[in-house]
């Protein structure tokens, strides 16, 4: 076996590079992706933030958590129905 080895040297010194760079390949890309997942929360997380504080700023928004808001009454308005939307429509 050392033998072996020892005429082969340059093939096994090639196999382990080859080896080792797809290894630290996969752990990179793991990484990044992990990265990736996080940085996505965070965005996502500050965009809804932003949408929510509308209810903060404007308060006449804050009838759309109403369970028992009659619409009847009063219509719905116009920024009720876009802050609705925006919060359907964000991911």
């Amino acid at each position: 076996m050392v033998a072996w080895i020892l005429e082969h040297w340059f093939d096994v010194l090639q196999t382990v590079g080859i080896v080792g760079s797809l290894l630290l390949a996969a752990y990179a890309t793991w990484k990044d992706v992990q990265a990736r997942r996080i940085g996505n929360s965070i965005a996502i997380n500050g965009q809804y933030r932003t949408i929510w504080k509308d209810i903060y700023e404007h308060p006449q928004l804050a009838r759309v958590l109403e369970k028992d808001a009659d619409i009847a009454e009063t219509p719905i308005s116009l920024g009720e129905e876009m802050f609705v939307t925006t919060l359907v429509a964000h991911p």
